[in-house]
């Protein structure tokens, strides 16, 4: 077998993947509320459904005090 095995740094990988991601997350965020739209962080291991549904419970009663 001709694979070629190549050594990563696990911790420091790890560390670079958190740091894009939290510059990324930050840059979402910051578009949102230029355009005043909600943020929402869901988890992919999680049903979305019932957060989904909460959010909308609490987005409908936000609304309804600017009417």
């Amino acid at each position: 077998d001709d694979e070629e095995m190549i050594g990563v740094d696990a911790p420091a990988f790890r560390e670079e993947y958190l740091a894009r991601l939290a510059k990324h997350m930050l840059a979402l965020r910051s578009l949102c509320s230029a355009v005043r739209a909600d943020f929402l962080q869901l988890r992919t291991d999680r049903p979305f459904a019932p957060v989904l549904a909460d959010y909308l419970r609490e987005r409908s009663a936000r609304l309804k005090t600017y009417s």
